[in-house]
């Protein structure tokens, strides 16, 4: 209608995406927590179902059974998790707070899980085991769901939101690659309950340690 009464192209205001770039340092800190998970959780994926099995002693088909029910329980978590961070109102912001929280919660759990205690019977190390792995999934999920909602309010540019996930899948899989190596190490021990554990701790400490200067170094939107 403008073009038609003045015979000119309206001016478009174009909004110059230079501001909103991220800065190396940014991505960098972004990605820190998913090389820890990365090693976390590929210790999980990749050794614990042989470990509760052939150390633990635990039955293939509960063990199976108790790692299914935890994807179920990560349906009704997750959504919940990301209905409560999108409320969250805090001075951190919305998703930090989350993630920090994160920072105490998934040590814990993986460790734990790790650690149960030798004198439980079979019926106790099922519980153990039981209990655990749920308190981690939620732990991850109070980790997660916040962190990829971050990743993407990081910028207005689709570009550089590509940027900070591409370097948060990289940092994940060198934490897969690092979970390979602890594989090893526990396999090649003399007591591989005992060294499990130790590599669970160090693996923990240093996840909680990058999640939370990962946290830290991210800003978030100054709107949230």
């Amino acid at each position: 209608m403008a073009t038609l009464l003045t015979g000119k192209e309206p001016t478009v205001a174009v909004r110059s995406t230079e501001s909103s770039r991220l800065s190396r340092a940014t991505i960098a800190a972004y990605s820190l927590p998913s090389l820890g998970l990365g090693a976390m959780m590929g210790l999980v994926l990749v050794y614990f179902l042989k470990f509760a099995t052939d150390v633990l002693l635990i039955p293939p088909a509960l063990v199976g059974a108790i790692f299914g029910a935890a994807r179920i329980w990560d349906a009704v978590s997750d959504p919940l998790a990301g209905h409560w961070s999108d409320r969250t109102r805090h001075a951190l912001g919305r998703r930090r707070p989350w993630l920090f929280m994160s920072a105490l919660l998934l040590p814990v759990g993986f460790v734990a899980l790790w650690a149960p205690p030798t004198r439980l019977d079979s019926v106790g190390l099922v519980l153990w085991f039981a209990v655990w792995l749920f308190f981690l999934h939620t732990a991850l999920t109070v980790f997660s769901v916040p962190y990829r909602a971050l990743g993407a309010e990081l910028s207005a540019c689709p570009h550089d939101r590509t940027r900070a996930f591409a370097a948060s899948s990289f940092a994940a899989h060198l934490g897969g690659i690092a979970a390979i190596g602890c594989v090893a190490v526990i396999e090649r021990a003399p007591d591989p309950r005992t060294t499990a554990l130790w590599v669970a701790v160090v693996v923990a400490c240093a996840t909680g340690a990058l999640i939370a200067i990962g946290a830290g170094c991210t800003p978030e939107p100054a709107v949230h």
